[in-house]
């Protein structure tokens, strides 16, 4: 698959530092009501800490998977960088949110609602039609609405939160999930200057 190298180059470039700077960090999980088209929020209901703990643990597992499916089907050095960045920072994420659920002796329960999983089914689904620069814009622009919607999820949690130390891990999450968003959106700017560079070829 022919690729605008340059342009990638410096995509590469802006990845890496965002990785550097961000704090390896976890995103929550989300349920089905008030949902984006084929997407899960949290539940309307006020969520326990035992469910907003599952959340993040099931959010964080969720993007672990995605992310390395992801890279596996692309050859964009830009995507590729971004899904390691994925894929460190949820997988550290997990860990930290088990640890955080044995230290304060609660143990994690899913809503009745929870549709983590079936959303990231549905993605795979949608991103495994496509092919190319279709398949890379896809996926960035996916995980752009992805982390919009988890920032407006996690300060819900964090206000919804009983236990001092299950808010605070919310609160430290806040500025990784930025830093994804801002990351994507600079990716996804990328392969948009990229496609019109492949377009205008095409046209000649």
């Amino acid at each position: 698959m022919t690729r605008i190298w340059a342009g990638v180059g410096v995509m590469v470039v802006a990845i890496a530092a965002v990785a550097a700077a961000a704090q390896p960090r976890a995103h929550a999980g989300r349920s089905q009501v008030r949902a984006r088209p084929a997407a899960g929020r949290v539940t309307q209901a006020r969520l326990s800490d035992a469910n907003i703990l599952a959340m993040m643990k099931g959010g964080d597992s969720v993007e672990v998977v995605l992310s390395k499916w992801v890279r596996e089907r692309t050859t964009n050095a830009g995507l590729r960088s971004y899904t390691e960045m994925l894929t460190r920072d949820h997988s550290k994420g997990v860990r930290e949110v088990t640890a955080l659920a044995r230290r304060v002796h609660i143990r994690p329960q899913s809503p009745a609602d929870d549709t983590t999983w079936q959303h990231n089914q549905h993605v795979e689904d949608r991103l495994a039609a496509l092919k190319g620069l279709a398949f890379d814009t896809a996926a960035s622009r996916h995980w752009i609405r992805d982390h919009r919607h988890d920032i407006q999820d996690t300060e819900r949690m964090m206000k919804e939160a009983h236990n001092a130390e299950v808010r605070r891990s919310l609160e430290a999450e806040l500025p990784t999930l930025r830093q994804h968003l801002t990351a994507a959106e600079a990716l996804t700017r990328a392969l948009d200057r990229e496609h019109g560079v492949v377009a205008r070829r095409a046209r000649r």
